[in-house]
């Protein structure tokens, strides 16, 4: 056992405490060893592969003051699925009143958040979501997007139209598999077609899109089908977000899942553009706007789409040595001088991507679009390293109105009601 980064601290969501802990790599998967007074000795993993969660530690990590710049905002808990992998643990819940969720908003853009995310539950449900997305876009100036099943998008085919009249301006639609057995295992019934359905209806309103994928063990082998199915079909994607199994709310029924797991499948599934997992890099640093982001957190791969549909062809971005210098000069951008940093940002992006890492380019596969490939990397039911949370650029406005970070908040429960 050789110990790595010496003692570190976990926050313990059992007792709400900070504790004492050490990392170190057990026959090739990075481990915990936790202080904790209620369970002592108590060991979890943090990583299947510990020379991939090194590597991804090796990346610049300046630590800069965390400036929350995206919020998830829960409007109800009612939902119209009762999956039975939902961290959420939602059902017949009640929906919060429109001028409380406007009040939340307004005290999240207070506290500096650009854009929020509206998330139940499935938001969908309440009854007044047209005129919560109006209030908080149009009124609070908040960039708005919504996380939903996409069932109603489907049933409705005006209703996207109708909330991006609104001021939404992007559509978040879960999306885990393309085999009819595998959702009805994850998600309670076949919804393969109703979900590609609401992709199409809200491309077809004007709403950016991305697509969020819990993994497990039932679609593990099929993450690079579910991205390369979704970045060729619609030009409007931004991202595809893979998020691993965890074992809270509901999601009890199957094996843990971690992001480089993820990483590996999509890598040796042949559907995905990329052979060799370097090309993934932990999502950057930006000190200019305030973001910071632990290296635990997500892997992100940048990938270039020419054309739409079957013949779709996908390529990396950029090599692996080119992505790791974008992050060193992200991570160096700083808002002193004459050049805005949007700016200097926009250059060091360009500097690695070249003229196919320009949206302007892409957004009907012209010249290739970039679709990012994200992985997210869930706590432990149980604690999360402190530096995480203490770095934090997302959070969940709870039910207090406070600002939170998001797993962390999800795993105490804190979006609900009081």
């Amino acid at each position: 056992m050789n110990a790595f980064n010496g003692n570190t601290r976990v926050f313990c969501f059992v007792c709400g405490e900070e504790h004492q802990a050490v990392t170190y790599e057990e026959d090739g998967s990075m481990k915990c060893r936790i202080d904790c007074p209620r369970s002592p000795g108590k060991v979890i993993a943090l990583s299947s592969d510990a020379a991939q969660f090194l590597r991804f530690r090796s990346f610049p990590a300046q630590k800069v003051e965390r400036r929350q710049q995206f919020a998830l905002l829960h409007v109800t808990d009612r939902c119209s699925m009762r999956c039975p992998i939902c961290y959420a643990s939602s059902g017949d819940g009640g929906a919060r009143p429109v001028d409380e969720i406007v009040e939340m908003a307004r005290r999240a853009k207070e506290a500096g958040v650009r854009s929020v995310s509206l998330t139940g539950g499935e938001p969908t449900e309440h009854p007044g979501l047209e005129e919560i997305v109006r209030r908080v876009s149009r009124d609070l100036g908040l960039r708005t997007a919504l996380l939903t099943n996409g069932l109603a998008l489907a049933a409705d085919g005006s209703l996207a139209g109708r909330l991006r009249r609104a001021g939404l301006s992007k559509a978040v639609i879960s999306f885990d598999t393309l085999s009819s057995d595998t959702s009805r295992a994850m998600r309670g019934g076949d919804y393969v077609a109703a979900k590609l359905r609401a992709f199409s209806s809200a491309a077809a309103a004007g709403l950016s899109l991305s697509a969020n994928t819990t993994v497990c063990d039932l679609n593990l082998h099929e993450v690079g089908a579910v991205f390369r199915t979704l970045a060729s079909r619609f030009p409007c994607m931004t991202h595809v977000l893979l998020q691993p199994f965890a074992d809270f709310g509901r999601r009890d029924v199957h094996c843990r899942i971690d992001r480089e797991q993820i990483v590996r499948a999509l890598v040796e599934s042949g559907e995905f553009p990329v052979s060799d997992p370097d090309h993934f890099i932990p999502a950057p640093n930006i000190p200019a706007f305030g973001v910071s982001v632990h290296p635990d957190c997500c892997a992100v791969c940048p990938v270039v789409v020419r054309g739409v549909g079957p013949n779709a062809r996908m390529a990396p971005l950029s090599s692996p040595d080119a992505l790791r210098r974008l992050c060193v000069r992200l991570a160096s951008v700083d808002g002193r001088g004459i050049i805005p940093p949007t700016m200097k940002a926009a250059f060091a992006w360009f500097r690695c991507a070249g003229l196919l890492g320009l949206p302007l380019l892409g957004r009907r596969g012209i010249g290739g679009r970039v679709v990012l490939a994200v992985i997210d990397n869930l706590p432990d039911r149980d604690c999360m390293l402190a530096d995480r949370i203490g770095r934090c650029g997302s959070a969940l406005v709870c039910a207090d109105g406070c600002l939170r970070p998001v797993c962390a908040a999800y795993r105490m429960g804190l979006e609900r009601r009081k």
